[in-house]
């Protein structure tokens, strides 16, 4: 019976528990699982123990000579007290605090992330206490159905909450893994705009950019390519826009008031390691890869101007910029290497490098379908996948300090 009322309230909050994603993991709650069913058990039988006494001995007295009922004497009844109150004791001091401490507990390196994954997004989707009037909706599959308005956690706030905890969670894991990055680096939450200027062909183009948060370093991380791919690419042909102008989405203004900003101004940790974008708009992912990569050049020609004061032409050590751009159930990485500012000789010289990574989904959110009856009632959390955040790991920890090559990094980040 217990163990029925389990498999039934799990049923009910079917659509707020993601699937177990370990083997791992899977006994964890499996172990939990059937203490709290032994404690259930041992609870019944101490609330039907008083009853049972009193009808046993209320049998006796009515039929004392009857065969049938000599085995309900006073040492069985006895016995079940002193058992029932022994086990009672035993499930309150210890299956129950060691129910809950197992499954609450990290375990070893790397065996836990899931769950601590699952308590970040089941913080920003459900648990918290926020109930704001959200935004009408329409379902593009019932575009005319008119659903009622509905009250919960505004998007903004759910995304923040979410990106900022798996962010310090993963800068935690990092730091503690290999101490001497946690040292060199600084994490930086709504730092201020990044800021720059510069020529290309006859016109000047200055542009602003809102930054979320940023990693810092005491050190520049280091080129993602080595010199020869660099000396390469000047062979390589860029493809044609014409006839789209470069500048098609620049507006005409009159700027008397030019800046060169990263947006902080860390005197120990000074170099741009990692950029979080949010996303909380109806962009399309590309869309949002095309904001990164715009934020990652201005941010490195904002430090090639700090850095190499007066240089027009082919840097001496490219510079390299990470950027994370987040939705709510989805991570986009950009890693960005500037090798020169001569925008205008792009045919003939080197060429700058950006690779992206765009769709990784971490789960699927699914909200009601009211004209579907029972079928979906309420949000759903499903599929959860730890792919995203392991790349979250391993951009994170991606430090000029930790490893000789991209290849090393990589297989210490396994570790992870």
């Amino acid at each position: 019976m217990s163990g029925g009322y389990f498999k039934f309230m799990l049923r009910s909050t079917q659509g707020y528990i993601f699937s177990v994603s370990g083997e791992e993991d899977a006994v964890v709650y499996r172990i939990a699982l059937w203490m709290c069913t032994f404690t259930l058990s041992v609870s019944v039988g101490a609330i039907l123990l008083l009853p049972v006494s009193i009808v046993s001995n209320e049998v006796l007295l009515l039929y004392p000579k009857s065969y049938y009922v000599q085995w309900l004497n006073s040492s069985l009844i006895i016995g079940f007290w002193n058992n029932i109150f022994l086990i009672s004791n035993l499930s309150l001091f210890f299956f129950m605090p060691f129910a809950y401490f197992f499954t609450e507990s990290e375990g070893f390196v790397g065996v836990k992330k899931s769950r601590l994954v699952q308590k970040a997004i089941l913080k920003s989707q459900i648990w918290d206490s926020t109930r704001e009037k959200l935004p009408k909706r329409r379902d593009p599959e019932y575009p005319r159905y008119k659903i009622d308005r509905e009250y919960g956690i505004p998007l903004e706030k759910r995304l923040n909450m979410l990106s900022f905890d798996l962010l310090r969670m993963a800068d935690t894991a990092v730091a503690s893994q290999y101490p001497e990055i946690g040292r060199s680096r600084r994490l930086i939450f709504y730092p201020n705009g990044m800021a720059t200027f510069f020529k290309y062909s006859d016109s000047l183009l200055s542009f602003y950019l809102g930054i979320d948060a940023a990693i810092t370093s005491t050190s520049p991380l280091p080129p993602f390519v080595p010199e020869e791919l660099v000396e390469s690419s000047s062979s390589e042909a860029i493809p044609s826009l014409y006839p789209i102008s470069p500048t098609i989405d620049f507006l005409k203004t009159n700027n008397y008031n030019l800046k060169n900003s990263i947006g902080f101004s860390e005197i120990s940790c000074k170099f741009p390691h990692t950029l979080i974008l949010l996303n909380n708009d109806d962009w399309s992912e590309d869309e949002r890869q095309a904001r990164a990569l715009v934020t990652a050049m201005g941010l490195a020609v904002a430090q090639v101007k700090k850095t190499y004061p007066g240089i027009k032409d082919r840097l001496p050590t490219p510079i390299s910029v990470q950027v994370i751009n987040m939705s709510e159930t989805t991570m986009n990485f950009t890693y960005f290497q500037l090798n020169t500012i001569d925008f205008d000789n792009s045919e003939a010289g080197v060429k700058n490098f950006v690779w992206f990574d765009t769709g990784n989904v971490l789960f699927e959110r699914r909200l009601p379908q009211p004209w579907k009856r029972d079928k979906i009632l309420g949000t759903s959390l499903e599929n959860l996948d730890l792919d995203p955040f392991k790349k979250l790991l391993a951009t994170v920890g991606n430090c000029a300090e930790l490893e000789d090559s991209s290849t090393q990094f990589k297989e210490k980040l396994i570790e992870l």
